[in-house]
């Protein structure tokens, strides 16, 4: 039963921190929706919900990349990696 608990407030979180991101990027807070999929990657590397998070990431990137920003983009990149290493 604890077990089943906690596996559904994890899922909850996951879920939570995607919505988040998404919700950062529709409001052009593209730094934030990194962030956001950054957390979802570092805390819960094994989960669909991450998958999902490094492709947001990478049109984020795209997009700070589109708009001229390519430090930012190539940071955010730089981020991803350094998420996606395991412990």
């Amino acid at each position: 039963m604890a077990h089943q608990l906690l596996e559904a407030a994890s899922r909850a979180a996951r879920s939570s921190l995607l919505v988040v991101g998404e919700t950062y990027e529709g409001q052009g807070k593209l730094e934030s929706a990194g962030n956001s999929y950054l957390k979802i990657i570092s805390q819960y590397p094994d989960s669909e919900e991450a998958q999902k998070a490094v492709e947001k990431i990478l049109g984020v990137a795209e997009a700070l990349r589109t708009a001229g920003h390519l430090n930012r983009a190539v940071s955010l990149c730089d981020r991803l990696e350094e998420a996606a290493q395991p412990a």
